[in-house]
């Protein structure tokens, strides 16, 4: 699956090599794209023109997240991201991720799925995690227990509130009184 805004830093046409490199795999195609943009108007119906792959457009909460049950893989073909929610929401589910960027190198330190720089190396990795189960297995189980351990509500709402709790013990978030003269 490939979640992401249709255009130019994503890389969308990256997706379309890689559904023709790798025709044995369906790929979900998940995003909006800027309204009038020449970029994706390009992009779209020729994706759309491809056997193996779905274009869904926008989609809700509860459709997202039953499309991350039922994938594999989260495909990341940007040319830079920050820490990207996509990663965080498919690691809930157990996806691991193969992508062009791997944030403070969390994908290869903890075994999250695999990182590659170019399409034919994307599509390297997807058959090499899609095509061992027990690599795929051991992707998952990491993916799954990584954001278990950094990212779930439990573990990150404690720092917040210890964060907090500190910045007002030192005044940062102190209010102004209204001034009495």
């Amino acid at each position: 699956m490939w979640v992401g805004r249709v255009a130019p830093v994503k890389r969308f046409e990256w997706l379309i090599e890689l559904a023709g490199r790798v025709p044995e795999q369906v790929f979900h195609a998940v995003g909006a794209s800027n309204q009038e943009s020449a970029y994706a108007d390009a992009l779209v119906p020729r994706a759309r023109g491809l056997s193996n792959i779905r274009v869904h457009g926008r989609v809700g909460r509860s459709a997202l997240d039953a499309m991350y049950s039922e994938c594999r893989a989260l495909i990341c073909t940007s040319r830079w991201e920050g820490f990207p929610t996509t990663f965080l929401e498919a690691w809930s589910h157990g996806v691991p991720v193969v992508s062009t960027v791997d944030p403070d190198g969390v994908i290869a330190r903890h075994g999250l799925g695999a990182v590659a720089v170019d399409v034919s190396g994307l599509a390297a990795a997807l058959r090499a995690l899609l095509g061992d189960t027990e690599r795929w297995a051991a992707a998952s189980c990491n993916a799954r227990r990584y954001y278990l351990e950094n990212h779930a509500v439990e573990r990150v709402l404690p720092r917040f509130e210890s964060l907090f709790a500190d910045l007002g013990r030192r005044g940062a978030y102190a209010v102004a009184s209204p001034r009495v003269d």
